[in-house]
């Protein structure tokens, strides 16, 4: 008779491959034998978890703790389950109760820290995480886990050398490779994100943070089919998971249809048992729809409810209203949105102050104090945002931008204070000995006279003029209008391939096309050969901006080329889907806050080949306009 020890170890063999059909028989097995046994239950609970039957698990693991509440792995499954249930003071509680028992299980320590981010407590989740590593070095699970932490606050190259760490020290665990895809998603690489979240799927194909992230990869690397397949199996596992549903919505959306599953979205928000998460979830999804309004009017009241000041869901609701009153231009709505909220300015006695007092208290901030580019900002939401920090003589000459190593680039470009990564050990340092830094959110917190104002205070990224210089005689010889391109590296995405009905409308119109594109995305010239390659020239933005200056339009998505020719002044062509990001609000076709960039909106979702259909008699009469050869050298 085969013993239970050997139907353990197999049972195991089996989880570790993958095959966990068959390590749940040789567990019932075992129960048939020993009905108590502890490991066997537990075991069997986080199988029944991982397939989905989390009324199963937790039969499973009641029973274990009925028998040994000390069973910290029955425990730490527990505290998992009431986390997905959203029991967070139950999970809370229990994980608390865990770490009295074993003040070192790595699992128990990661559950808190989790709970701890969730809570905005970084630097407790933090702080445990590094305790219990300085006991455990090389604990791949402790290694993971603040990988974790560090991609929830945006310190993406810190994240990514311990999400690596973590998966070297247990090469095979699929959650340490999901880690890595999530932190590579993070990142914005996709593409290898994907490689390492298929992997680990096949592992824990029932797994809900796994399919939720591989789906978001598989739809930014132009994978649509594979995304909405896997992320209505999401829908349908787990009805209850309001993420996956947004998730569906944005992969229906560039397909150009969301009225069935945004139907379906609103019968799980009815019945949703927090009815914060489902208010917030609703905004979000109108928002990613195009819808304005509607996000404001569900929002403001959640806000406005004292009863709600302590809520979870506080922070996220806060992001979402801002967003959509930047986007539909409320400025005058703004400043009531920022006190005491999600943008944490240390400014002391700020909100003890009278309105007036405390608007001039954050306008000398902005102006002299060391400035914080949150981590909740993307690099072109932070070069927005420093338009506020420039150009003031007034500002110290050792003021300093803290942000994420990423955004160096981006801060070099705008004159405003010496930069520092933050997600260094140093520059942790400097941040933490720092006084009173300003994150750059608060700037919306000015008065929207004053937002209007400094708005409107012209370019503030110039050009390095001898970098200018030398392309000015590089393109010398090229005849005019130059109009320089740039795209997406990949669908669904705006790809060079989609310029095809504008490019051969303009055919023969007499200037020259040219590429500012300098990354992978540049393979795409190869069908091609009309179009100039000055990206390959690139040594660093520098670059960009300098020839920049010297084109005569830019035409291109939402990205980083388009954004620098507006903070320069220079003429540029947006295109943008329905639900535009913020900063593209337009008035009379004119982006409010790069007024030298056209706004050309296509007013249908769906794949950028069939919405250019919409903008391409625009574009090519916004080209034919631009003056030729003879009228730039008689202007000269």
């Amino acid at each position: 008779m085969t013993s239970v020890e050997d139907r353990l170890k197999a049972a195991a063999q089996h989880i570790m491959s993958g095959d966990r059909g068959s390590a749940a028989a040789l567990l019932e097995s075992v129960l048939d034998v020993t009905p108590g046994h502890c490991g066997a239950l537990s075991a069997l609970a986080e199988i029944r978890l991982e397939e989905g039957d989390a009324d199963q698990a937790m039969q499973l693991l009641n029973e274990v703790l009925s028998r040994d509440r000390t069973h910290c792995d029955a425990r730490n499954l527990l505290t998992t389950l009431l986390l997905a249930r959203n029991k967070r003071d139950d999970a809370r509680e229990l994980v608390d109760e865990t770490l009295e028992l074993s003040p070192l299980n790595s699992r128990a320590c990661a559950l808190r820290a989790d709970i701890h981010v969730a809570d905005s407590e970084f630097e407790q989740a933090e702080h445990l995480l590094r305790g219990a590593l300085s006991e455990q070095p090389e604990d791949a699970t402790l290694l993971s886990a603040l990988a974790s932490l560090y991609a929830a606050v945006r310190q993406n190259r810190a994240a990514l050398h311990l999400a690596q760490e973590a998966l070297a020290r247990d090469p095979g665990n699929p959650r340490h490779l999901a880690r890595l895809g999530c932190v590579l998603a993070e990142l914005g690489d996709h593409q290898k994100a994907a490689t390492h979240l298929a992997t680990a799927h096949l592992k824990l194909p029932t797994d809900p943070v796994i399919m939720l992230f591989l789906a978001e990869s598989q739809a930014a690397t132009g994978q649509t089919r594979e995304a909405r397949a896997l992320a209505k199996r999401l829908t349908l596992r787990y009805p209850g998971l309001l993420a996956g549903w947004l998730l569906l919505i944005r992969v229906e959306a560039l397909r150009g249809d969301t009225r069935k599953v945004f139907s379906d979205f609103l019968q799980q928000v009815k019945k949703h048992p927090d009815k914060a998460a489902a208010l917030v979830s609703l905004a979000m999804a109108y928002r990613s729809l195009g819808y304005l309004s509607k996000p404001i009017r569900l929002l403001q009241p959640f806000l406005e409810n004292d009863a709600n000041a302590n809520s979870q869901h506080r922070p996220q609701a806060l992001t979402v209203l801002r967003d959509c009153m930047l986007a539909s231009d409320s400025l005058e709505n703004l400043a009531a949105t920022v006190p005491g909220t999600a943008l944490p300015c240390r400014m002391s006695g700020a909100e003890a102050q009278e309105p007036e007092d405390a608007a001039e208290a954050l306008e000398r901030a902005i102006s002299h104090n060391d400035l914080l580019i949150d981590p909740t900002l993307s690099s072109l939401d932070a070069l927005v945002l420093l338009r506020f920090a420039s150009g003031s003589p007034s500002v110290p000459p050792r003021r300093r931008i803290f942000g994420a190593a990423h955004l160096a680039p981006v801060a070099d470009l705008v004159d405003a204070g010496s930069f520092v990564a933050f997600d260094s050990p140093q520059g942790r340092q400097v941040l933490a000995e720092s006084d009173d830094p300003v994150p750059l959110t608060a700037i919306v917190g000015l008065p929207h006279e004053q937002l209007m104002k400094r708005r409107q205070a012209g370019p503030y990224v110039r050009p390095d003029e001898t970098r200018r210089r030398k392309w000015r005689d590089a393109l010398h010889e090229f005849p005019r209008p130059i109009v320089a391109l740039a795209w997406d590296g990949s669908p669904p995405g705006l790809v060079l391939e989609d310029y095809r009905p504008i490019l051969s409308a303009c055919e023969g119109f007499g200037g020259t096309f040219i590429s500012v594109m300098w990354d992978k995305a540049r393979h795409q010239l190869s069908s091609w050969p009309g179009i100039i390659d000055a990206g390959k020239h690139f040594a660093d933005l520098s670059d960009l901006s300098a020839l920049l200056a010297e084109v005569d339009l830019l035409i291109g998505p939402d990205g980083l080329p388009v954004h620098v020719a507006g903070a320069m002044g220079r003429p540029a062509a947006v295109l943008t889907r329905p639900a535009h990001p913020w900063y593209w609000h337009a008035n009379r076709g004119k982006a409010t806050w790069y007024p030298s960039v056209r706004v050309f909106r296509s007013k249908r979702f769906g794949h950028w080949t069939s919405l250019m259909e919409d903008l391409s008699d625009p574009l090519r009469d916004l080209i034919s306009g631009l003056p030729s050869e003879e009228k730039i050298l008689a202007s000269g």
